[in-house]
């Protein structure tokens, strides 16, 4: 999903009112900001709920320890993109441009560079709670750790033999399961999946326009969104999906899903949010996430944040006022 931020942050979406619906409206504020020159590009946080990571252009990483409430800058060594993060534990992995790999096992007290055996852009990554690590990229990347991300394999699978013209797919967002099944989305709609931790895959799902963002759940909910507003549905661990109508042309590059059935969805330009599960959405106006972009999106108790243009970090009610 990072790549079509950095390909182009003029980009003019021109979107359709979202369907009417029964959502009410949420309020944002902002946490921090930072500079035109430096967006984040990804946020994410530990299982404990406060300690979280956001990173992005020229190593830019804030961390926080108490759920989100507070940022400050941490140090990553260098001036390349960071696209995406995964935490687990004490464990971090820090994924970006030209095989950028960061690698701490310390809480992020120190960081290690680490080869990833490749120069291609590294869009997402994801790590479960055994050591289990995967990151995904341009041209069809799949890396894959088993040490919690201190050393790393290309996959031996080349996710072009499922697309017409063995054209190499850019893979933007990848989820790891507690099991170990591992679920990527990417160009064409393409969402692959493998249940023994990347040693098979198999593709669930194909279409005409980029995926960028994704979010699974252990109750095997999940959705993945993409260009011209899709968003897709599923209630199996991403084993089928479902297309689900948002009347929108937006290209939208995060998801977070709630237990209760509360969605929220960032994107360029444009914010959307449900309450019923994805049946119906309403359009977020507060702030300026009607005027600029916003990408990753992660939750603690302290609520739900997205990151994204000059470096800022947005809280958004994760359920509508009042409710």
């Amino acid at each position: 999903m990072r790549s079509l931020i950095t390909s182009s942050l003029t980009l003019v979406c021109l979107t359709a009112a979202v369907a009417a619906s029964a959502a009410a409206p949420r309020n944002v504020e902002v946490v921090t900001s930072g500079t035109p020159h430096r967006p984040l590009y990804s946020i994410a946080f530990e299982q404990d709920g406060e300690h979280g990571l956001a990173v992005g252009d020229r190593g830019t990483m804030l961390v926080t320890a108490d759920g989100g409430a507070s940022w400050e800058r941490g140090q990553l060594d260098t001036e390349l993109a960071a696209f995406d993060a995964a935490l687990s534990g004490d464990k971090r992995v820090v994924v970006g441009q030209m095989g950028l790999i960061r690698y701490s096992d310390d809480g992020g007290a120190s960081w290690t560079a680490v080869d990833a055996g490749t120069s291609q852009r590294l869009m997402g990554v994801s790590m479960n709670a055994s050591g289990l690590a995967v990151a995904v990229g341009s041209f069809g990347t799949i890396l894959l750790s088993e040490d919690g991300g201190a050393s790393w394999r290309e996959s031996a699978f080349n996710p072009a033999t499922l697309v017409k013209d063995n054209y190499e797919p850019h893979l933007n967002d990848v989820h790891v399961s507690a099991d170990g099944t591992v679920t990527i989305v990417g160009e064409f709609g393409m969402v692959l999946r493998s249940p023994d931790g990347g040693a098979n895959w198999e593709g669930v799902h194909s279409g005409d326009v980029s995926l960028f963002g994704l979010d699974l759940h252990a109750n095997g909910l999940g959705y993945a969104v993409g260009q011209s507003g899709t968003v897709l549905r599923t209630t199996d661990g991403g084993a089928t999906w479902t297309s689900l109508e948002t009347d929108l042309e937006a290209n939208l590059l995060g998801v977070y899903a709630d237990g209760d059935g509360t969605v929220t969805v960032p994107g360029m330009r444009r914010m959307i949010v449900s309450d019923d599960g994805g049946e119906s959405w309403t359009q977020v106006t507060d702030g300026d996430v009607d005027r600029n972009w916003y990408i990753g999106a992660a939750a603690t108790g302290e609520g739900l944040f997205v990151a994204g243009h000059t470096g800022r970090v947005l809280r958004v009610e994760k359920r509508p006022s009042g409710g």
